[in-house]
């Protein structure tokens, strides 16, 4: 999955989640505002230095999906490592993935992306 795919996927995913079972509801959009492009972006390529990393299995749509799901049904809005440790099963379908990302290397990746982006 690219860089541009897996923005959109994340945005329409979080956009949905947070409109609740109604996602065809007015306030869909209105509901996705909620969430900054920044924060987007910040999931979407921490998602994809995931994609990077030497794991058995790799996120793709569907695994993104359940982290946005899960992201907006825990109102965490703003990534940071506790977030990111609480979430992995969402993401990382394989226990011995989740122990590898989390902790340190979540943290690790949370500084990596923003310091990024910072440059950008």
């Amino acid at each position: 999955m690219n860089a541009r795919v897996g923005a959109l996927v994340l945005s329409l995913a979080m956009a949905l989640a947070a409109a609740g079972e109604d996602a065809m509801a007015a306030s869909t959009w209105d509901d996705a505002r909620a969430v900054t492009k920044e924060e987007v972006v910040l999931a979407m390529q921490a998602q994809q230095r995931l994609r990077k990393m030497d794991l058995f299995k790799l996120p793709g749509v569907a695994e993104t999906i359940d982290w946005s799901k899960a992201l907006v049904a825990l109102d965490k809005m703003t990534l940071d490592p506790q977030t990111v440790n609480d979430t992995l099963g969402t993401l990382l379908k394989y226990q011995d993935d989740i122990t590898r990302v989390r902790g340190s290397d979540a943290e690790r990746l949370l500084a990596e992306v923003r310091a990024e982006l910072a440059a950008a």
